[in-house]
């Protein structure tokens, strides 16, 4: 199999960067509406949510690498989240200096919401799409997530397009923000935290 030119690696960008744009703007007005309502920020949202992602006992400067923080950002973070009453902090028994975080019973809660809302919008999307666009894109999704390689392991993949110049999207959220603008800035839910 051929490497894909560039022209077709910038057309793949162009499509998928318009439909995750225009995918995530359908559910943005709620999915912020109980973020603000849960009085957590983004920031402290996106820790939340790696948590929740392990069964195990997570120590922080695991979140502080998977959610692009300092170790000290992310431990403030965590120290709001367990005041919050969403995660709990204990020393890990083979090192007192390392401290494990996991998941209380609110803190499921307030993930499930945000994941709740997901799987809304996700299964009003798919319910909207003719039964050929369905089938296609079904196929296309499979097949990405059920390779043997990881496709989602940038960084094995070297795969760091913001060392680079990306190419220009063609269309715009019907806001008229690019994606750039749209991931580089940080909504809080409230302004204080």
């Amino acid at each position: 199999m051929s490497a894909p030119s560039p022209v077709q690696n910038d057309a793949a960008y162009d499509a998928l960067g318009c439909f995750l744009e225009r995918l995530s703007c359908l559910g943005t007005a709620e999915a912020m509406d109980t973020l603000a309502a849960s009085e957590l920020t983004f920031t402290q949202f996106r820790a939340l949510f790696v948590v929740s992602m392990h069964d195990a006992p997570i120590p922080v400067h695991e979140i502080a690498h998977r959610v692009d923080l300092s170790i000290a950002t992310a431990g403030r973070t965590v120290d709001r989240l367990v005041q919050a009453g969403l995660v709990d902090r204990r020393e890990d028994p083979g090192d007192r200096r390392v401290k494990l975080i996991t998941m209380t019973d609110s803190g499921r809660v307030a993930v499930e919401k945000q994941l709740d809302i997901k799987r809304d919008l996700i299964g009003r999307f798919i319910d909207g799409l003719p039964d050929e666009f369905r089938a296609a894109l079904t196929s296309a999704l499979r097949d990405i997530v059920d390779a043997d390689v990881d496709y989602f392991d940038l960084d094995r993949r070297n795969l760091d397009r913001r060392s680079t110049a990306a190419p220009p999207l063609t269309s715009e959220m019907s806001s008229g923000a690019s994606i750039t603008e749209s991931s580089t800035t940080e909504p809080k839910a409230k302004a204080s935290s």
